[in-house]
C-alpha cells in the first residue's frame, strides 16, 4: 500500500508509520498523498481511496489513475480543478473521477501541503458525494421544469381573469344606464357579483401558486424511518397479495435508516409499484423486497436501494421496455425524478422481474416518531356532503368507503352528464365539493367541470371541484386548471392527502 518513496525519517519510523497507517484506514473517507511538485505523483492511499475508484488493491489504483494526481480527475474537470489547486491555499474542490469499470462519481476534496524534507507533500481527504450531487440536480432539474408550468398557469389564469374582469366592466355599464329599472338592475348587480366570484377563485389560483412552487421546487421534508415506511407500504396492499396467495416479506438493511424525506411521495411510488406486481405475479408466487444501503457515500447523504424481486415469477419472460410497460411505471418514475431517484427493471433468467428503486436520502440522528408514518385517522374538518362522479365501480366503492371513513356524506353517479344534471337538478349550496374523475366515456370530467360552470346558479363558481386521474402529467394539470377545475390529484393517491386536499377547500365554508 505504501510508496517507497514516502518515507517517515527520525527514530521509531516503522512504529510512526504504523500509526499513520492505522489513523488513515480509520478515517471515514478517502485519504491519498502525492507530491506538490510538477509531476504530482501519489505516494500513498489508503484502502478506501481504492476502493470509490473501484480498484481492488494500490497498485491497480496508480495504474488506474496513471501514478499521479491529475490522473485521478476527470478529464473535463482537469483543468478548474489546476486553478484551484494553488500552493499558497489549502485545495477545497468539487469534481468528478472515473471509476476502473466506466462509472462516473462525484468527490468533494480537501487537501493541505506540508512542507517536509522530502519536499512539498499535499495531504488529501475526499468523500464520495454522487448520491448528494445527484439529489441537487434533480432538485435544479424540477425547479426548470417547475419555472416552464408555473409561466403556463400563470398565462392560463391571467388570461382566465381577463373575462370576469371585461364581464364586471360590462354588467357594471349597463347597471349605470339602468338606473331606473330595478329588475334590469338587480340582475346586472347579480351578475356583477357572480363574477367577482370568478374573479376572486381565479384570483385565489394565482396566489397559490406561490404554494404550489413551494411545495413542488421544495417539498416538506420530515424525519422518517425507511424501513417503516417500507413496511408500512406493503401492508397497505397485502390485502391484494393474500388473495392470490403470493408471500411477500421485507428484508432490511444492516445499520440506520432513519432520514430526511418526504415519506408520502415515496410511498406512493412503491405503493404503486407493489399493485401492479399483485397483478402480474401469478398466484402462489413470491415476492421480496430488500432495502439495501450503498457504501462509500459521504458522511450527511446515502443512496438506498429498495429491490422489489421475484415480480411475475413464473410468466413468459419481459425485456425491460416490456416489463415497465406491464408495471406501468410512470407515476413512480416521476415521483422518484423529485427526488433525484431512478427505477430500474431487469428480467431474470427465471423468468421473473426485479424493479429496484434508487435514491439519495440524507441520514438523520435522534429519534423519529415512528406514531405520525402509520395511517392516521382521517376526519373532515365537519360532516360534509360530496359528490363523487367515477365510472368504474371498484374505484367508486373504495372511495365511497374512504369518504365515509372521514366523515363525510357521499353521493355517487357514474358519468360527467349525470353530475352536470345532478348538479342542477339541487339546492345551491347541496354539495360541499365534487371529486371528479377525468377519463369517463359519455361525458368526461373536463366537459362535465365546464357544464357546471356554466349553469348560472349563484355557487357554480365557488364550488371546489377535485379532479381524480390516473394522468398525472403537468400538461393533464394543466387541462384541469383550464376547465375550470380547483386541484389535480393523481392516482393512485394516498389517502391522508386526499382528505387534507379536501379539508383545504371547505375550511370556511
Amino acid at each position: 500500500m505504501f510508496d517507497n518513496s514516502l518515507k517517515i525519517q527520525g527514530k521509531g519510523q516503522k512504529k510512526t508509520m504504523d500509526i499513520f497507517k492505522d489513523l488513515s484506514e480509520r478515517m471515514p473517507g478517502g485519504f491519498f498523498v502525492y507530491s506538490a511538485d510538477q509531476d504530482e505523483k501519489i505516494l500513498y492511499a489508503n484502502s478506501t481511496a481504492q476502493t470509490i475508484f473501484g480498484c481492488a488493491t494500490y497498485e491497480d489504483f496508480i495504474d488506474h489513475v496513471g501514478g499521479s494526481f491529475s490522473g485521478m480527475v476527470y478529464p473535463e474537470d482537469r483543468t478548474f480543478v489546476q486553478m484551484a489547486n494553488k500552493k499558497d491555499a489549502p485545495l477545497n474542490v468539487v469534481c468528478r473521477i472515473e471509476q476502473k469499470g466506466g462509472a462516473i462519481r462525484w468527490i468533494e476534496c480537501y487537501g493541505r501541503i506540508v512542507h517536509t524534507e522530502q519536499g512539498d507533500l499535499n495531504y488529501v481527504f475526499f468523500c464520495d458525494i454522487t448520491a448528494k450531487k445527484e439529489a441537487q440536480e434533480a432538485r435544479e432539474q424540477n425547479r426548470k421544469r417547475l419555472i416552464e408550468v408555473k409561466n403556463r398557469l400563470i398565462f392560463n389564469l391571467a388570461r382566465d381573469i381577463l373575462t370576469p374582469t371585461k364581464a364586471v366592466l360590462r354588467y357594471t355599464e349597463q347597471a349605470k344606464n339602468n338606473l331606473e329599472d330595478v329588475e334590469r338592475l338587480k340582475k346586472c348587480l347579480e351578475n356583477v357579483t357572480s363574477a367577482c366570484k370568478l374573479h376572486a377563485e381565479l384570483t385565489n389560483d394565482l396566489l397559490g401558486l406561490a404554494k404550489f412552487d413551494e411545495d413542488i421546487a421544495h417539498p416538506q421534508m420530515e424525519k422518517s424511518d425507511l424501513a417503516l415506511a417500507v413496511e408500512n407500504t406493503v401492508d397497505m396492499v397485502k390485502p391484494e397479495f393474500e388473495a392470490k396467495g403470493i408471500d411477500v416479506s421485507v428484508v432490511t438493511c444492516q445499520g440506520d435508516t432513519k432520514v430526511l424525506m418526504v415519506a408520502h411521495r415515496f410511498q406512493r411510488a412503491l405503493l404503486h409499484i407493489l399493485s401492479n406486481a399483485a397483478k402480474i405475479t401469478p398466484a402462489g408466487g413470491k415476492i421480496t423486497l430488500a432495502i439495501r444501503k450503498q457504501d462509500f457515500s459521504d458522511s450527511e447523504y446515502t443512496r438506498f436501494e429498495i429491490v422489489v424481486s421475484d415480480i411475475g415469477s413464473g410468466t413468459p419472460a419481459l425485456s425491460p421496455e416490456k416489463a415497465k410497460e406491464e408495471l406501468d411505471l410512470s407515476d413512480a418514475v416521476r415521483i422518484m425524478d423529485i427526488f433525484g431517484g431512478k427505477i430500474t427493471v431487469e428480467s431474470e433468467p427465471d423468468k421473473s422481474l426485479t424493479c429496484t428503486l434508487s435514491l439519495p436520502l440524507k441520514l438523520i440522528d435522534g429519534p423519529v416518531d415512528t406514531q405520525a408514518q402509520k395511517t392516521s385517522a382521517r376526519k373532515a374538518s365537519a360532516k360534509r356532503r360530496l359528490l363523487l362522479v367515477e365510472d368504474i365501480e371498484m374505484s367508486r366503492l373504495q372511495l365511497e368507503d374512504l369518504l365515509s371513513e372521514s366523515e363525510f356524506e357521499v353521493e355517487s353517479v357514474s358519468d360527467g352528464r349525470i353530475a352536470v344534471e345532478t348538479v342542477a337538478s339541487k339546492p345551491e349550496g347541496y354539495y360541499a365539493a365534487i371529486l371528479m374523475d377525468i377519463q369517463m366515456p359519455v361525458m368526461n370530467g373536463y366537459e362535465a367541470t365546464r357544464a357546471i360552470r356554466a349553469l348560472g346558479t349563484k355557487d357554480v363558481f365557488s364550488l371546489p371541484i377535485i379532479a381524480l386521474s390516473a394522468n398525472s402529467r403537468m400538461d393533464d394539470k394543466i387541462l384541469s386548471f383550464e376547465s375550470g377545475m380547483n386541484e389535480h390529484v393523481a392516482k393512485p393517491f394516498d389517502a391522508e392527502g386526499l382528505i387534507a386536499t379536501i379539508n383545504k377547500y371547505l375550511r370556511g365554508k
